[in-house]
């Protein structure tokens, strides 16, 4: 979706698995205070627990931040990019 293109779905094949489809926009639920509220406090519970784990593909300073957003234009990361601050 953020492409701009349109999806292609094997159609045949996911009709012919009875495969569901469901769309998902997080800005259906966060622009409904008591959703955010849930949402958030049902992540946060989660890190706490160990449950959730970000996963860090890689950590750059601050003064490298440039670096970093040029980084992020590859999409070689393999999860999320970190811009360390003080």
């Amino acid at each position: 979706m953020l492409s701009g293109e349109f999806p292609i779905f094997p159609l045949l094949d996911m009709i012919r698995k009875d495969a569901k489809l469901h769309a998902y926009s997080m800005f259906n639920h966060v622009m409904d205070e008591s959703q955010l509220e849930e949402g958030k406090k049902y992540i946060l519970n989660r890190i706490k627990k160990g449950n959730l784990k970000p996963l860090v593909d890689k950590i750059f300073e601050f003064k490298d931040t440039i670096e970093a957003y040029n980084y992020m234009l590859t999409n070689k990361q393999k999860g999320k990019i970190v811009v360390k601050m003080t």
